[in-house]
């Protein structure tokens, strides 16, 4: 339910607020007073028509309509550089003539809600099928207009691609006529592959026996070649040995300059701890004199610091000196020579 509108630059309009009621409301007024320009700033809240800005007035300003429902705050405005919705706060950018969903969620207004001025009786100048389709629209059953619409063109639309796919059915059960021979053709070609196979099998076994033949005819060849085969394999026998004597003994030498090499680097040790130890003295006697240094270095510190702690006691003494003067003679020359209450001598 609407509760008010506020007006501003609009037609008449420069600054108007409608507060309305529960139930009905009725606007009355003088002609030319302003009234139909209520329901177009209305129309233009909920529609964002009209465009342009002939409706504006020339007072200056934004020209705004808000409207406030149970739902909310609604408002729309247009000036210089601002062309916007405002929906409980926020603000939502108008694009033409179009309004934001959420305002027209909020709203729930349509066409069907608003009498014009000039329009004819609601209802009783329409058609018949007019006046069904605006029932429909106010008992929100144009749906299943649109429901039944829509089914009946997919109803269309299926039936169309059936006949399509009919046809091609068709076609291809005549041209897989032909082919009525295929499975027997089959059958021969798995026959002919399989013979093929045993055939490649066959030829396969027949090279390898023959690479075996072959391979054997060498080796007898190359056992002729090579003469007395046993008294070359006791002289490989023998060599074998010597082979494994020379291991030993280079295993044996490879030892000993290990060892050597051991040897050498613990004399090269022993001559640098040597001369360590010669540096020994000189090294505790430096390190002797840097204590000292730095023992002296802390001690003269600590003389720096008494001598500064010094001399300023001594400053402050003799500004208490001075300051002790100073007071002594104000009281001097405050207080007299004579006690003012029993008239003794003051012994300064």
């Amino acid at each position: 339910m609407i509760k008010q509108l506020k007006i501003s630059n609009f037609q008449s309009h420069r600054d108007t607020t409608l507060d309305f009621l529960p139930g009905v409301n009725v606007v009355i007024g003088q002609s030319d007073s302003g009234k139909s320009a209520i329901l177009r700033a209305l129309l233009w809240l909920t529609t964002n028509r009209p465009s342009g800005e002939s409706f504006r007035s020339n007072w200056g300003g934004d020209t705004e309509v808000e409207m406030k429902m149970d739902g909310g705050i609604v408002s729309r405005t247009r000036g210089k550089g601002k062309n916007q919705y405002i929906l409980n706060g926020q603000t939502l950018a108008s694009i033409g003539t179009d309004v934001p969903a959420e305002v027209i969620k909020m709203l729930d207004l349509k066409e069907v809600n608003v009498q014009h001025q000039l329009d004819a009786p609601f209802l009783l100048s329409k058609t018949a099928g007019e006046v069904a389709r605006q029932l429909n629209q106010i008992a929100n059953l144009e749906v299943i207009d649109i429901a039944t619409t829509n089914i009946a063109r997919t109803i269309r639309q299926y039936s169309s691609e059936e006949g399509i796919q009919e046809t091609e059915l068709a076609r291809i059960v005549n041209e897989l006529r032909q082919y009525n021979g295929v499975p027997e053709q089959e059958k021969l070609i798995a026959e002919l592959e399989s013979l093929d196979n045993r055939e490649t099998s066959k030829i396969s076994d027949r090279d390898l026996v023959q690479l075996a033949l072959d391979s054997i005819q060498d080796h007898q060849e190359s056992l002729q070649k090579l003469g007395d085969v046993e008294g070359m394999t006791k002289l490989y026998d023998e060599c074998e040995c010597l082979d494994d004597a020379l291991q030993k003994k280079w295993t044996s030498l490879k030892q000993v300059n290990e060892f050597v090499g051991d040897i050498e680097v613990s004399t090269h040790e022993l001559e640098d701890l040597n001369s360590r130890l010669e540096a020994e003295q000189p090294y505790q006697e430096m390190v002797k004199m840097i204590e000292q240094a730095e023992n002296l270095k802390t001690t003269e510190k600590r003389c720096g610091d008494l001598t500064m702690s010094l001399l300023k006691s001594q400053r402050l003494l003799k500004e208490q000196e001075q300051e002790y003067e100073k007071l002594n003679t104000e009281w001097k020359q405050i207080f007299p020579d004579e006690c003012p209450l029993c008239g003794q001598k003051v012994i300064r």
